[in-house]
């Protein structure tokens, strides 16, 4: 399935994440600056109690009436308590994300008092909101000579390193900081997030582990588990870190979002549309939950909501290159090809190294017969992904086709190898053996394929029977008996006992929903 980058990127920018603003943190930043440089007196009327203990536009007012009078403490005021003010009244620009004007702030406290570490760090931290990393960095590093200590500096310049993909530089900066200061999460989180770019995912669970330990309830730090333990192979675990994420912070659309990946991956497609849904709720323009709850009403046999889907996620981003490839796919199982054709050509257009895209485009081809092109397509798919088996499959049936027994057995033997757990390759196999006279290989290929093929089959029939069910349900269409039944063991099995009848089933509930409201239809 193909997913947007979402699921095992960055969590949505909600002043958390790599570069996100860490307002707690800042705040004590400002407060360490005040006591280390505020050595005047009681302050003048309110002007002074608002800049240096105020917050918000009460902050900003009271820094702005000090700047404009000159005077601070009814006396003019010191180049020093000046660069304070400045710096006060860009924290508050900076938290109101005004960040132009914070770093003009920011920029005049600095002409003032140069060397000023604690004010090169939130300097930096506001470069890089304007996504200005190489000057971040350049405003760290001198902050960082002055104080080669400064913890929080070490974490800021790894956070931009890691935006500038300079990833060793950030890992040696995260483990210089954890070196100084062995509790502090941020540098965890952050050395975690590089590890899983890094592909090293092991080391990215222990890394947000560690940032548990020490913060219990940091919703970014169990979705960004979530996300590498789904690059390991454990979903259940995956799932556990996105229900806890969604726990300390369910108004957050990509925990939704990712959990209903999971759960489609463990083939859960009811619940994982039920994770789109709420994505979608949370964000009604999210493109990329429409492109996944499409796959799974495509995985349930539900293809004209599919397509309703893919619709709509091309409508948001007319040029998301899987909405257009899995609308292809869809109008392929309408035998739609017409239209097939044009939605594959489109996702090509838009990205030619797309390999998905040739193999369906050839497929199409293939089901109107046209066996050249279909050829070409699956060889061009072939060129762009070595090892992928569907599309040795399908040059295979091209070979079948064209009364080519040796050469389709080289492209079945391929897929085979490449894809031991798909029935498919073993039963055309089992064709090309029998054609040239290798009964005995035939019938292994078919037994495997037999094997494999009810095990799948009545996986994909019991979700269809429990997908009937809810929408029998949310409906409110009264179908009751055991054909409606929501226990997925009980369909499985039934299937396994009688594959055709179970056909017959399916076909019988996809009729009656159809009647009960022509939504179900759709």
């Amino acid at each position: 399935m193909e997913n947007s980058s979402e699921v095992i990127g960055w969590p949505d920018r909600q002043r958390q994440g790599p570069m996100g603003r860490r307002i707690p943190f800042i705040t004590m930043a400002f407060v360490a600056a005040v006591t280390i440089h505020l050595t005047a007196a009681t302050a003048r009327a309110d002007d002074a109690e608002d800049c240096f203990e105020g917050s918000g536009q009460q902050q900003i007012a009271g820094c702005s009436n000090i700047i404009e009078s000159g005077v601070l403490y009814e006396k003019d005021i010191s180049t020093g308590n000046l660069a304070i003010v400045y710096y006060n009244r860009g924290i508050a620009f900076d938290v109101a994300e005004e960040f132009d004007l914070a770093l003009v702030d920011f920029n005049r406290a600095l002409l003032l008092t140069p060397d000023d570490p604690v004010t090169l760090y939130v300097r930096a931290l506001t470069l890089s909101s304007l996504s200005l990393y190489a000057s971040a960095i350049s405003d760290l590093d001198r902050s960082l000579e002055i104080n080669p200590e400064y913890v929080s500096a070490l974490n800021g310049r790894g956070n931009a390193n890691a935006e500038l993909d300079n990833h060793a530089l950030a890992v040696a900066d995260y483990n210089r900081a954890i070196e100084l200061k062995p509790d502090y999460h941020y540098a965890y989180y952050g050395r975690g997030l590089v590890q899983h770019i890094l592909e090293e995912f092991e080391a990215a669970v222990a890394d947000f582990s560690q940032t548990l330990n020490l913060v219990p309830t940091h919703d970014s730090a169990f979705y960004s588990r979530g996300n590498s333990f789904i690059q390991l192979g454990r979903l259940e675990d995956a799932i556990a870190d996105y229900d806890r994420a969604i726990e300390l912070q369910p108004g957050r659309r990509s925990f939704h979002y990712a959990r209903g990946h999971a759960r489609y991956d463990l083939g859960d497609y009811n619940n994982a549309i039920v994770d789109y849904n709420r994505a979608l709720e949370l964000d009604a323009n999210y493109a990329a939950a429409y492109h996944s709850r499409g796959n799974s009403y495509q995985e349930l046999g539900a293809t004209d909501r599919a397509i309703a889907d893919y619709l709509t996620a091309i409508s948001l981003q007319p040029e998301y290159v899987f909405a257009h490839d899995a609308l292809g796919n869809a109008y392929v199982r309408q035998m739609d090809y017409a239209r097939a054709f044009a939605a594959y050509s489109r996702a090509i257009e838009l990205d030619d190294t797309y390999a998905n895209a040739f193999n369906g485009r050839g497929t199409a081809y293939y089901e109107t017969r046209d066996y050249a092109r279909a050829m070409s397509d699956f060889d061009v798919a072939i060129s762009l992904s070595p090892e992928f088996a569907l599309a040795y499959f399908n040059r295979g049936l091209v070979h079948q086709a064209n009364d080519e027994q040796e050469a389709a057995m080289v492209e079945f033997d391929r897929a085979v190898e490449l894809a031991p757990d798909d029935p498919r390759a073993y039963e055309a196999r089992a064709d090309a053996h029998e054609s040239l006279g290798n009964p005995d290989a035939a019938q292994e290929d078919r037994d495997k394929a037999l094997t494999l093929g009810a095990s799948r089959n009545c996986n994909g029939y019991a979700l269809r029977a429990i997908y009937a069910q809810n929408e029998n349900i949310r409906l409110s269409c009264g179908f009751e008996g055991p054909e409606w039944s929501g226990d997925y063991e009980f369909h499985y099995g039934n299937c396994l006992d009688n594959a055709a009848s179970s056909t017959a089933l399916d076909d019988a509930r996809a009729t009656l929903l159809a009647n009960c409201s022509p939504e179900a239809a759709q």
